[in-house]
């Protein structure tokens, strides 16, 4: 075998692996690969040789015409469209994959990006599609995914927004008026992977007020290549106009010849789940009683591939056939911090010799904002994930923004007054703040998605700027008063902070996971909320009240800086 590319990008590590004995090889992009088809000169492998029979049906019925590939991958989708008489816009997230078959491995791939008829855009699928008025034939998902952060962040920051009824109704919108969304994804992977993809096709053409959505769509089973191993597989193919007799016709004679045969279709057959699904009242009434929470991802849940219910969550392995589950590994790594915060902070504290010892009260407040501060920021990493097209944009940019006006705050703080009214103040603010970003963020991004990405990265700055400003004064705030009370125990303050940023990272995917981002939100406002109670009724203040603290020796302190850090 000979690695015919090892490159690192920013996105992810990409290597290419050139299999000459093979009809195939692989780009690999971090713990996920591709299959790479390996092409002689100027020739196009068609369906049967690139293992994709059920995806070239949706082509058979709309024929020639304009395809989109969302996800070009190793090529195959490409060739698939290029050998079904399509034109080809392509949008690949990452530039390193395209390099890395068009070049590198361009002997042996063909090329499929640059080929005649083939359009290639670099970025994200939902952002740039956003910005485009083009209506196509054919919109094709083929298993597009990156599964590299799972197993390893459990979920954080993992980039799902392509598989959200949101998405999916992007996707619609974009349909020419007897064009077809064409998704692929493996029966059992992560979960139920293509119930679930049937599920969320089914509710987004209920959003497009179709009353019957089972009339406009078919789901097709394959086989495709896993390593060594045969995987099946279901094509969903779903279209805004219901299909005609003679073209299901048409589609259950094909899926014979180029698959295993249709699952689900009107009139049927039906098999598996999708037999349960036909029998159905509704999807809502399917997904509630099937045993995996297959109901469809939206923007604020964006997990498709976490289909644990709470009542499962101990289950071995239910629903997760790929590696170590990462909400497993979620939780086992906020139970080992529990502990660790317990000895680490409860039991100096107890130990500590009474005259310096705090109140374990009057600390509250520091895990308070501890815990607002870092599940905010979670959230906020992640609305903007989808809004700048990938996590690392997201993580950069965010915290930028975040420390940048969270210093700026707390330079503003050391000019206040350290009165209780003035702390009052700052935490009424931050509160409004995180309720006005918890509910108009995100509709707010969706209207901008289709700025240039620079724009986009300014847009993002502003709008993070009076967040930050009011979030960067409640720790200096807070800390100069309480050492006016506990002059030698400012320590605890900080580690009880540091602690509490470090379970929120963990508690706010948690929340997001099961509840969504909005409920994440409201938690990190709900955090800020107690803290502002502490603050107007908690007895941990100086003796006179309205004047500002002296503190001894004064605190030099850049303090969200600091606590970022800490975090």
């Amino acid at each position: 075998n000979d690695l015919a590319v090892d490159n690192w990008h920013p996105l992810s590590r990409v290597q290419g692996q050139i299999l000459p004995d093979n009809s195939i090889s692989v780009v690999y992009y971090d713990r996920v690969f591709a299959p790479v088809p390996n092409v002689s000169g100027n020739a196009l492998p068609n369906w049967e040789d690139l293992l994709l029979g059920p995806a070239s049906i949706g082509y058979v019925l709309t024929g020639p015409g304009h395809a989109l590939v969302i996800g070009g991958g190793g090529g195959r989708d490409i060739y698939n469209a290029l050998t079904s008489g399509q034109t080809v816009d392509v949008i690949e997230l990452n530039s390193a994959i395209r390099d890395a078959v068009d070049d590198s491995m361009g002997d042996v791939s063909g090329s499929p990006y640059s080929r005649e008829g083939v359009s290639t855009s670099i970025g994200d699928g939902r952002a740039i599609l956003a910005a485009r008025d083009t209506e196509y034939d054919q919109i094709h998902i083929g298993f597009t995914d990156t599964l590299s952060a799972n197993a390893a962040q459990g979920f954080a920051l993992t980039e799902n927004n392509l598989y959200t009824l949101e998405a999916f109704e992007e996707y619609l919108d974009h349909l020419a008026p007897r064009g077809i969304l064409n998704v692929s994804r493996l029966e059992k992977l992560v979960g139920d992977e293509a119930i679930r993809a049937t599920v969320l096709t089914m509710a987004a053409l209920e959003e497009h007020g179709i009353e019957d959505p089972a009339r406009h769509m078919v789901v097709i089973r394959g086989s495709d290549s896993i390593g060594a191993a045969s995987a099946p597989y279901e094509t969903v193919l779903a279209r805004l106009g219901p299909f005609s007799d003679a073209e299901l016709a048409t589609i259950r004679r094909l899926a014979d010849e180029r698959g295993d045969g249709v699952v689900f279709a009107p009139g049927g057959p039906y098999h598996g789940a999708w037999a349960d699904l036909a029998e159905a009242p509704s999807w809502q009434a399917f997904c509630g009683d099937y045993s995996l929470d297959v109901c469809p991802p939206t923007d604020d849940k964006p997990f498709f591939f976490n289909m644990r219910r709470l009542g499962s969550l101990f289950d071995s392995q239910t629903g997760y056939h790929y590696g170590v589950d990462p909400f497993q590994l979620l939780l086992l790594t906020l139970g080992i911090l529990v502990v660790l915060a317990v000895v680490g902070l409860l039991a100096p504290l107890r130990l500590s010799r009474s005259g310096e010892r705090p109140r374990f009260s009057s600390l509250l407040y520091f895990a308070a904002i501890g815990l607002g501060f870092l599940m905010l920021e979670i959230v906020l990493i992640q609305r903007f994930v989808l809004f700048l097209g990938f996590p690392t944009y997201a993580i950069s940019i965010v915290l930028f923004a975040l420390l940048i006006f969270t210093g700026v705050g707390s330079g503003i703080s050391a000019r206040l007054s350290h009165s209780r009214r003035t702390l009052t103040a700052v935490l009424t603010a931050a509160v409004a703040l995180i309720l006005v970003a918890t509910f108009t963020l995100k509709p707010v991004l969706r209207e901008l998605i289709d700025l240039p990405f620079p724009a986009r990265a300014l847009v993002a700055m502003a709008l993070l700027a009076p967040l930050g400003l009011a979030l960067g004064m409640p720790m200096p705030l807070g800390l100069a008063r309480f050492s006016s009370l506990y002059r030698r125990s400012v320590a605890y303050a900080w580690g009880v902070n540091g602690v509490a940023s470090v379970l929120a990272s963990v508690l706010g995917i948690a929340l997001a996971i099961h509840f969504g981002y909005t409920a994440a939100s409201l938690a990190a406002g709900a955090c800020y909320a107690f803290a502002l109670a502490h603050a107007a009724l908690g007895r941990w203040s100086a003796p006179d009240d309205s004047a500002p603290v002296a503190a001894e020796p004064p605190i030099d302190i850049d303090s969200e800086l600091a606590e970022s850090v800490s975090g």
